[in-house]
């Protein structure tokens, strides 16, 4: 087994501590702020309250969701109709890891990748699951999402979470924001699908930022 040089101890000391910070303030300290000041407006309570308890339940269970709302993406053509969700936990890390194998666990990706969109000027980072081209009876899968932190676009929560960990120790956490396209259709339908997908996010950040800006 290979040893950690002593020298590099206090280092690895202290980043462990930064990354500990989330979990502490939020299962222990408890300090929560909102980086979106109409969070019942973007998703009325009600919503949960009024779906199946298996539903709510799965969504406590896989996110820790505090506030959650599904729905479908419809094409304009007549295409495969694709399903949505939008998740908000303070338990961060339940949000921002493998979320595509949550949402949609019948199929799970290999991976994801990074595609930057440009968006009113700016570049929007969007994970994309990597399923690959395999099919079954002519139908792929699809996932696309985007994270949201402290009301910004995030393309690495790892490192989003570690830059906001000092901070934490001030103002208290936040809840992670997942805005998430999900799917199978036909092989054929696959990049205008995609396409369709990210058209959802992009018009879902928009709405999610005039609705939460104080």
């Amino acid at each position: 087994m290979n040893s950690i040089s002593a020298r590099y101890a206090p280092h690895i000391a202290v980043m462990l501590a930064v990354v500990l910070i989330p979990v502490v303030i939020h299962d222990y300290v408890g300090w929560r702020r909102d980086d979106c000041a109409n969070p019942g407006v973007l998703i009325p309570d009600s919503y949960a309250e009024r779906q199946p308890e298996k539903r709510q339940s799965f969504m406590k269970s896989a996110f820790a969701a505090d506030q959650w709302r599904e729905g479908r993406v419809h094409g304009d053509r007549g295409e495969t109709p694709l399903s949505y969700s939008i998740i908000r936990s303070w338990n961060a890390k339940r949000v921002y890891y493998r979320p595509a194998h949550r949402i949609a666990p019948a199929r799970k990706p290999s991976g994801e990748h990074l595609k930057w969109v440009e968006h009113k000027g700016e570049r929007i980072p969007i994970h994309v699951g990597d399923f690959g081209k395999r099919t079954l009876g002519g139908v792929r899968s699809l996932s696309v999402y985007a994270l949201l932190y402290d009301s910004q676009p995030v393309a690495n929560p790892y490192w989003t979470q570690l830059l906001a960990a000092p901070s934490m120790l001030i103002r208290g956490s936040q809840p992670m924001t997942l805005l998430i396209v999900s799917g199978h259709v036909p092989t054929a339908e696959y990049d205008r699908s995609e396409e369709r997908g990210i058209h959802w996010i992009l018009n879902s950040l928009d709405t999610y930022w005039a609705v939460c800006s104080p």
